[in-house]
């Protein structure tokens, strides 16, 4: 995730998903992070808005709504991308 700071400068609501590791449950989700786009411009993945029942404004959050889950839990998180309302199923790893 990123800082909370940097959602506020770009204006983005929730927290941004700031890279996405191959292989995770994330990618396997379909997931998206920050990538760069044509011109080295730099292209917002996900910003996530909601996880479970769980409103995410800010990354306290989203800390707090995933302490709500345990390694496993299949958890439906929403999403902003490309200010289109994207749902996810994500299969939660466990929380390091």
């Amino acid at each position: 995730m990123v800082a909370d700071n940097i959602a506020v400068q770009f204006g983005v609501k929730g927290v941004i998903v700031h890279k996405v590791i191959p292989g995770s449950p994330a990618d396997k989700a379909g997931l998206s992070g920050i990538s760069s786009g044509l011109n080295n411009n730099i292209l917002l993945g996900d910003g996530a808005i909601k996880l479970g029942k769980f409103v995410i404004d800010n990354s306290d959050d989203l800390l707090t709504a995933r302490e709500s889950f345990q390694p496993n839990d299949s958890v439906k998180i929403v999403t902003i991308r490309n200010e289109k309302i994207k749902e996810f199923q994500i299969q939660l790893a466990k929380f390091i």
